[in-house]
C-alpha cells in the first residue's frame, strides 16, 4: 500500500468525512464529488437553513487554495471545512470558517508574497499555522 494516497482520493474522503460528520450532527447532508464548481456539500439543518460547503482536505501538507478566491465577493451561507486526514489512522480534524473569513486568510497569504503569485501561478499552500486558532467551529453553522 502507498504511504501517501492520491490528491484525488484525499479530497473525495474529506468530502464524505464532512458529510458524514454533517449527519451526525443533525444536518441532512450531500456530496457532489466534484461535480458543482466551488460546492463539494450541501447541508440543510433542521429549521431548514441551507449551508454551501468548499472542502478542502489535506494529510499534513497543507490545504491548496486558488489564490484568486480573495478577490471573490463573500457568499452568505458558504462555509469552507479544511479537513486533516492523518495517515495514522486518527480521526480526521477539521476547521470550518466562514467564507468571508476564509477570503481574509487568502488574502493574507497573498499580502505575505505577492511576488509568488506574479505569473501563473494561481494556487497556494495554506498551512496549519495560517488557521490553527480556527479548529473546530462547527457552531459556526448554527
Amino acid at each position: 500500500m502507498p504511504t501517501r494516497r492520491p490528491t484525488h482520493q484525499t479530497a473525495r474522503a474529506g468530502e464524505y468525512y464532512v458529510a458524514a460528520e454533517l449527519n451526525r450532527r443533525g444536518f441532512d447532508a450531500v456530496t457532489f464529488t466534484g461535480n458543482m464548481p466551488g460546492i463539494d456539500v450541501i447541508a440543510v439543518a433542521a429549521d431548514k437553513r441551507t449551508f454551501y460547503i468548499q472542502v478542502k482536505a489535506q494529510t499534513g501538507h497543507g490545504w491548496s487554495v486558488n489564490i484568486d478566491e480573495r478577490l471573490r465577493p463573500a457568499t452568505p451561507g458558504m462555509f469552507w471545512v479544511l479537513v486533516l486526514l492523518p495517515n495514522t489512522g486518527e480521526a480526521p480534524r477539521y476547521w470550518v470558517i466562514p467564507d468571508d473569513e476564509m477570503r481574509g486568510i487568502i488574502q493574507g497569504q497573498y499580502d505575505d508574497r505577492p511576488h509568488q503569485f506574479a505569473g501563473k501561478i494561481k494556487l497556494c499552500r495554506l498551512k496549519m499555522e495560517a488557521v490553527e486558532d480556527r479548529e473546530g467551529g462547527w457552531c459556526n453553522l448554527g
